[in-house]
């Protein structure tokens, strides 16, 4: 099992505040898969100076902060990750994009329980036994406990049996494919952050500059979505030095959306630094304005707020 070795992974990052691409798990799923360039991308767009300049971009269309938090905050909400699927499934097959992109983040988050004990005839007692061959921490054990009660329904259930069938049923690519066609913001800046990681990667400069090129559309459509989610989300990949030349931009626009209603927060657990929080290494009550000021010290972290406060005024 790669579980702990995620763990121990992840808290190191949190207490550093050093966060990577994407959604990451407890059990090293994440939402940054293989490289998949081949995906639309949209139409070029671009900004005075390379710096993601909200008043340009191919995207007009922007979600109300209902519609943007709502599939957030039920998944946060549900102890039954099988009902959030079969209802956000439903939706996202009406053309719901960000109700997709739940489904496929989702699924991935169950993706290994679902691999692991399908097959087994009792996955509760398999799981029990499972657990206690690891010696960890208490508090390993009982978010895993939790994630596993979450995934329970979907080891055997099938989410999607009121959808109309297909030959090849409804794989989490399916939804994450669902997602870009619908042109979901969540889905696109993903993408982006596939194709950031893959240009750091590219054996050639032509390739690395198309792979830029694509990210940089990208991420220029999905910042004039002004959806606090989104912001975060990108300011995140613009934080990481190996893919911007000035990552205090990044968490400067990742400090803007808290401001702008982001839940940015230890308790949200789609922030990495929330494992920092379980684990006791920080405060309860932590948020990620502290969790950059402990990385970054008082004067760089007043320059970032700077930032912000100035992001904030290009968005309004």
């Amino acid at each position: 099992m790669l579980r702990p070795l995620v763990v121990l992974v992840a808290i190191v990052l949190a207490v550093g505040v050093v966060i990577g691409v994407g959604y990451r798990n407890m059990h090293g799923a994440a939402t940054e898969p293989a490289t998949s360039t081949s995906l639309p991308s949209p139409a070029p767009s671009h900004s005075r100076d390379g710096y993601l300049n909200p008043a340009v971009g191919g995207n007009t269309k922007s979600l109300s902060p209902r519609q943007s938090t709502s599939w957030a905050a039920q998944l946060h909400e549900t102890r039954n990750y099988y009902d959030f699927i079969a209802k956000a499934a439903k939706a996202a097959y009406d053309g719901d994009g960000r109700a997709a992109y739940y489904v496929f983040t989702t699924m991935m988050k169950c993706g290994e329980f679902q691999r692991e004990y399908r097959g087994a005839e009792n996955p509760d007692a398999q799981f029990n036994i499972d657990e206690s061959t690891r010696k960890l921490p208490q508090w390993i054990y009982d978010r895993d406990r939790d994630l596993f009660n979450r995934c329970r329904g979907l080891i055997k259930g099938d989410p999607f049996a009121q959808l109309p069938k297909r030959t090849d049923g409804y794989p989490m690519t399916y939804w994450r494919a669902q997602a870009l066609v619908d042109g979901d913001e969540l889905a696109i800046a993903n993408r982006a952050g596939e194709s950031l990681a893959a240009g750091v990667n590219a054996k050639s400069d032509d390739l690395r500059n198309t792979l830029v090129s694509n990210a940089q559309n990208d991420l220029n459509e999905v910042v004039s979505s002004r959806d606090p989610e989104v912001l975060f989300l990108v300011g995140m990949l613009l934080a990481d030095g190996r893919r911007s030349p000035d990552p205090s931009r990044g968490f400067a626009m990742a400090l803007a959306a808290c401001d702008l209603g982001y839940d940015c927060s230890s308790t949200n657990p789609d922030n990495v630094f929330s494992v920092c929080k379980d684990s006791g290494a920080c405060p309860a009550d932590a948020d990620f304005a502290f969790y950059l000021q402990q990385m970054v010290g008082a004067p760089q972290f007043a320059q970032i707020y700077a930032k912000a406060q100035d992001f904030k005024s290009l968005l309004a």
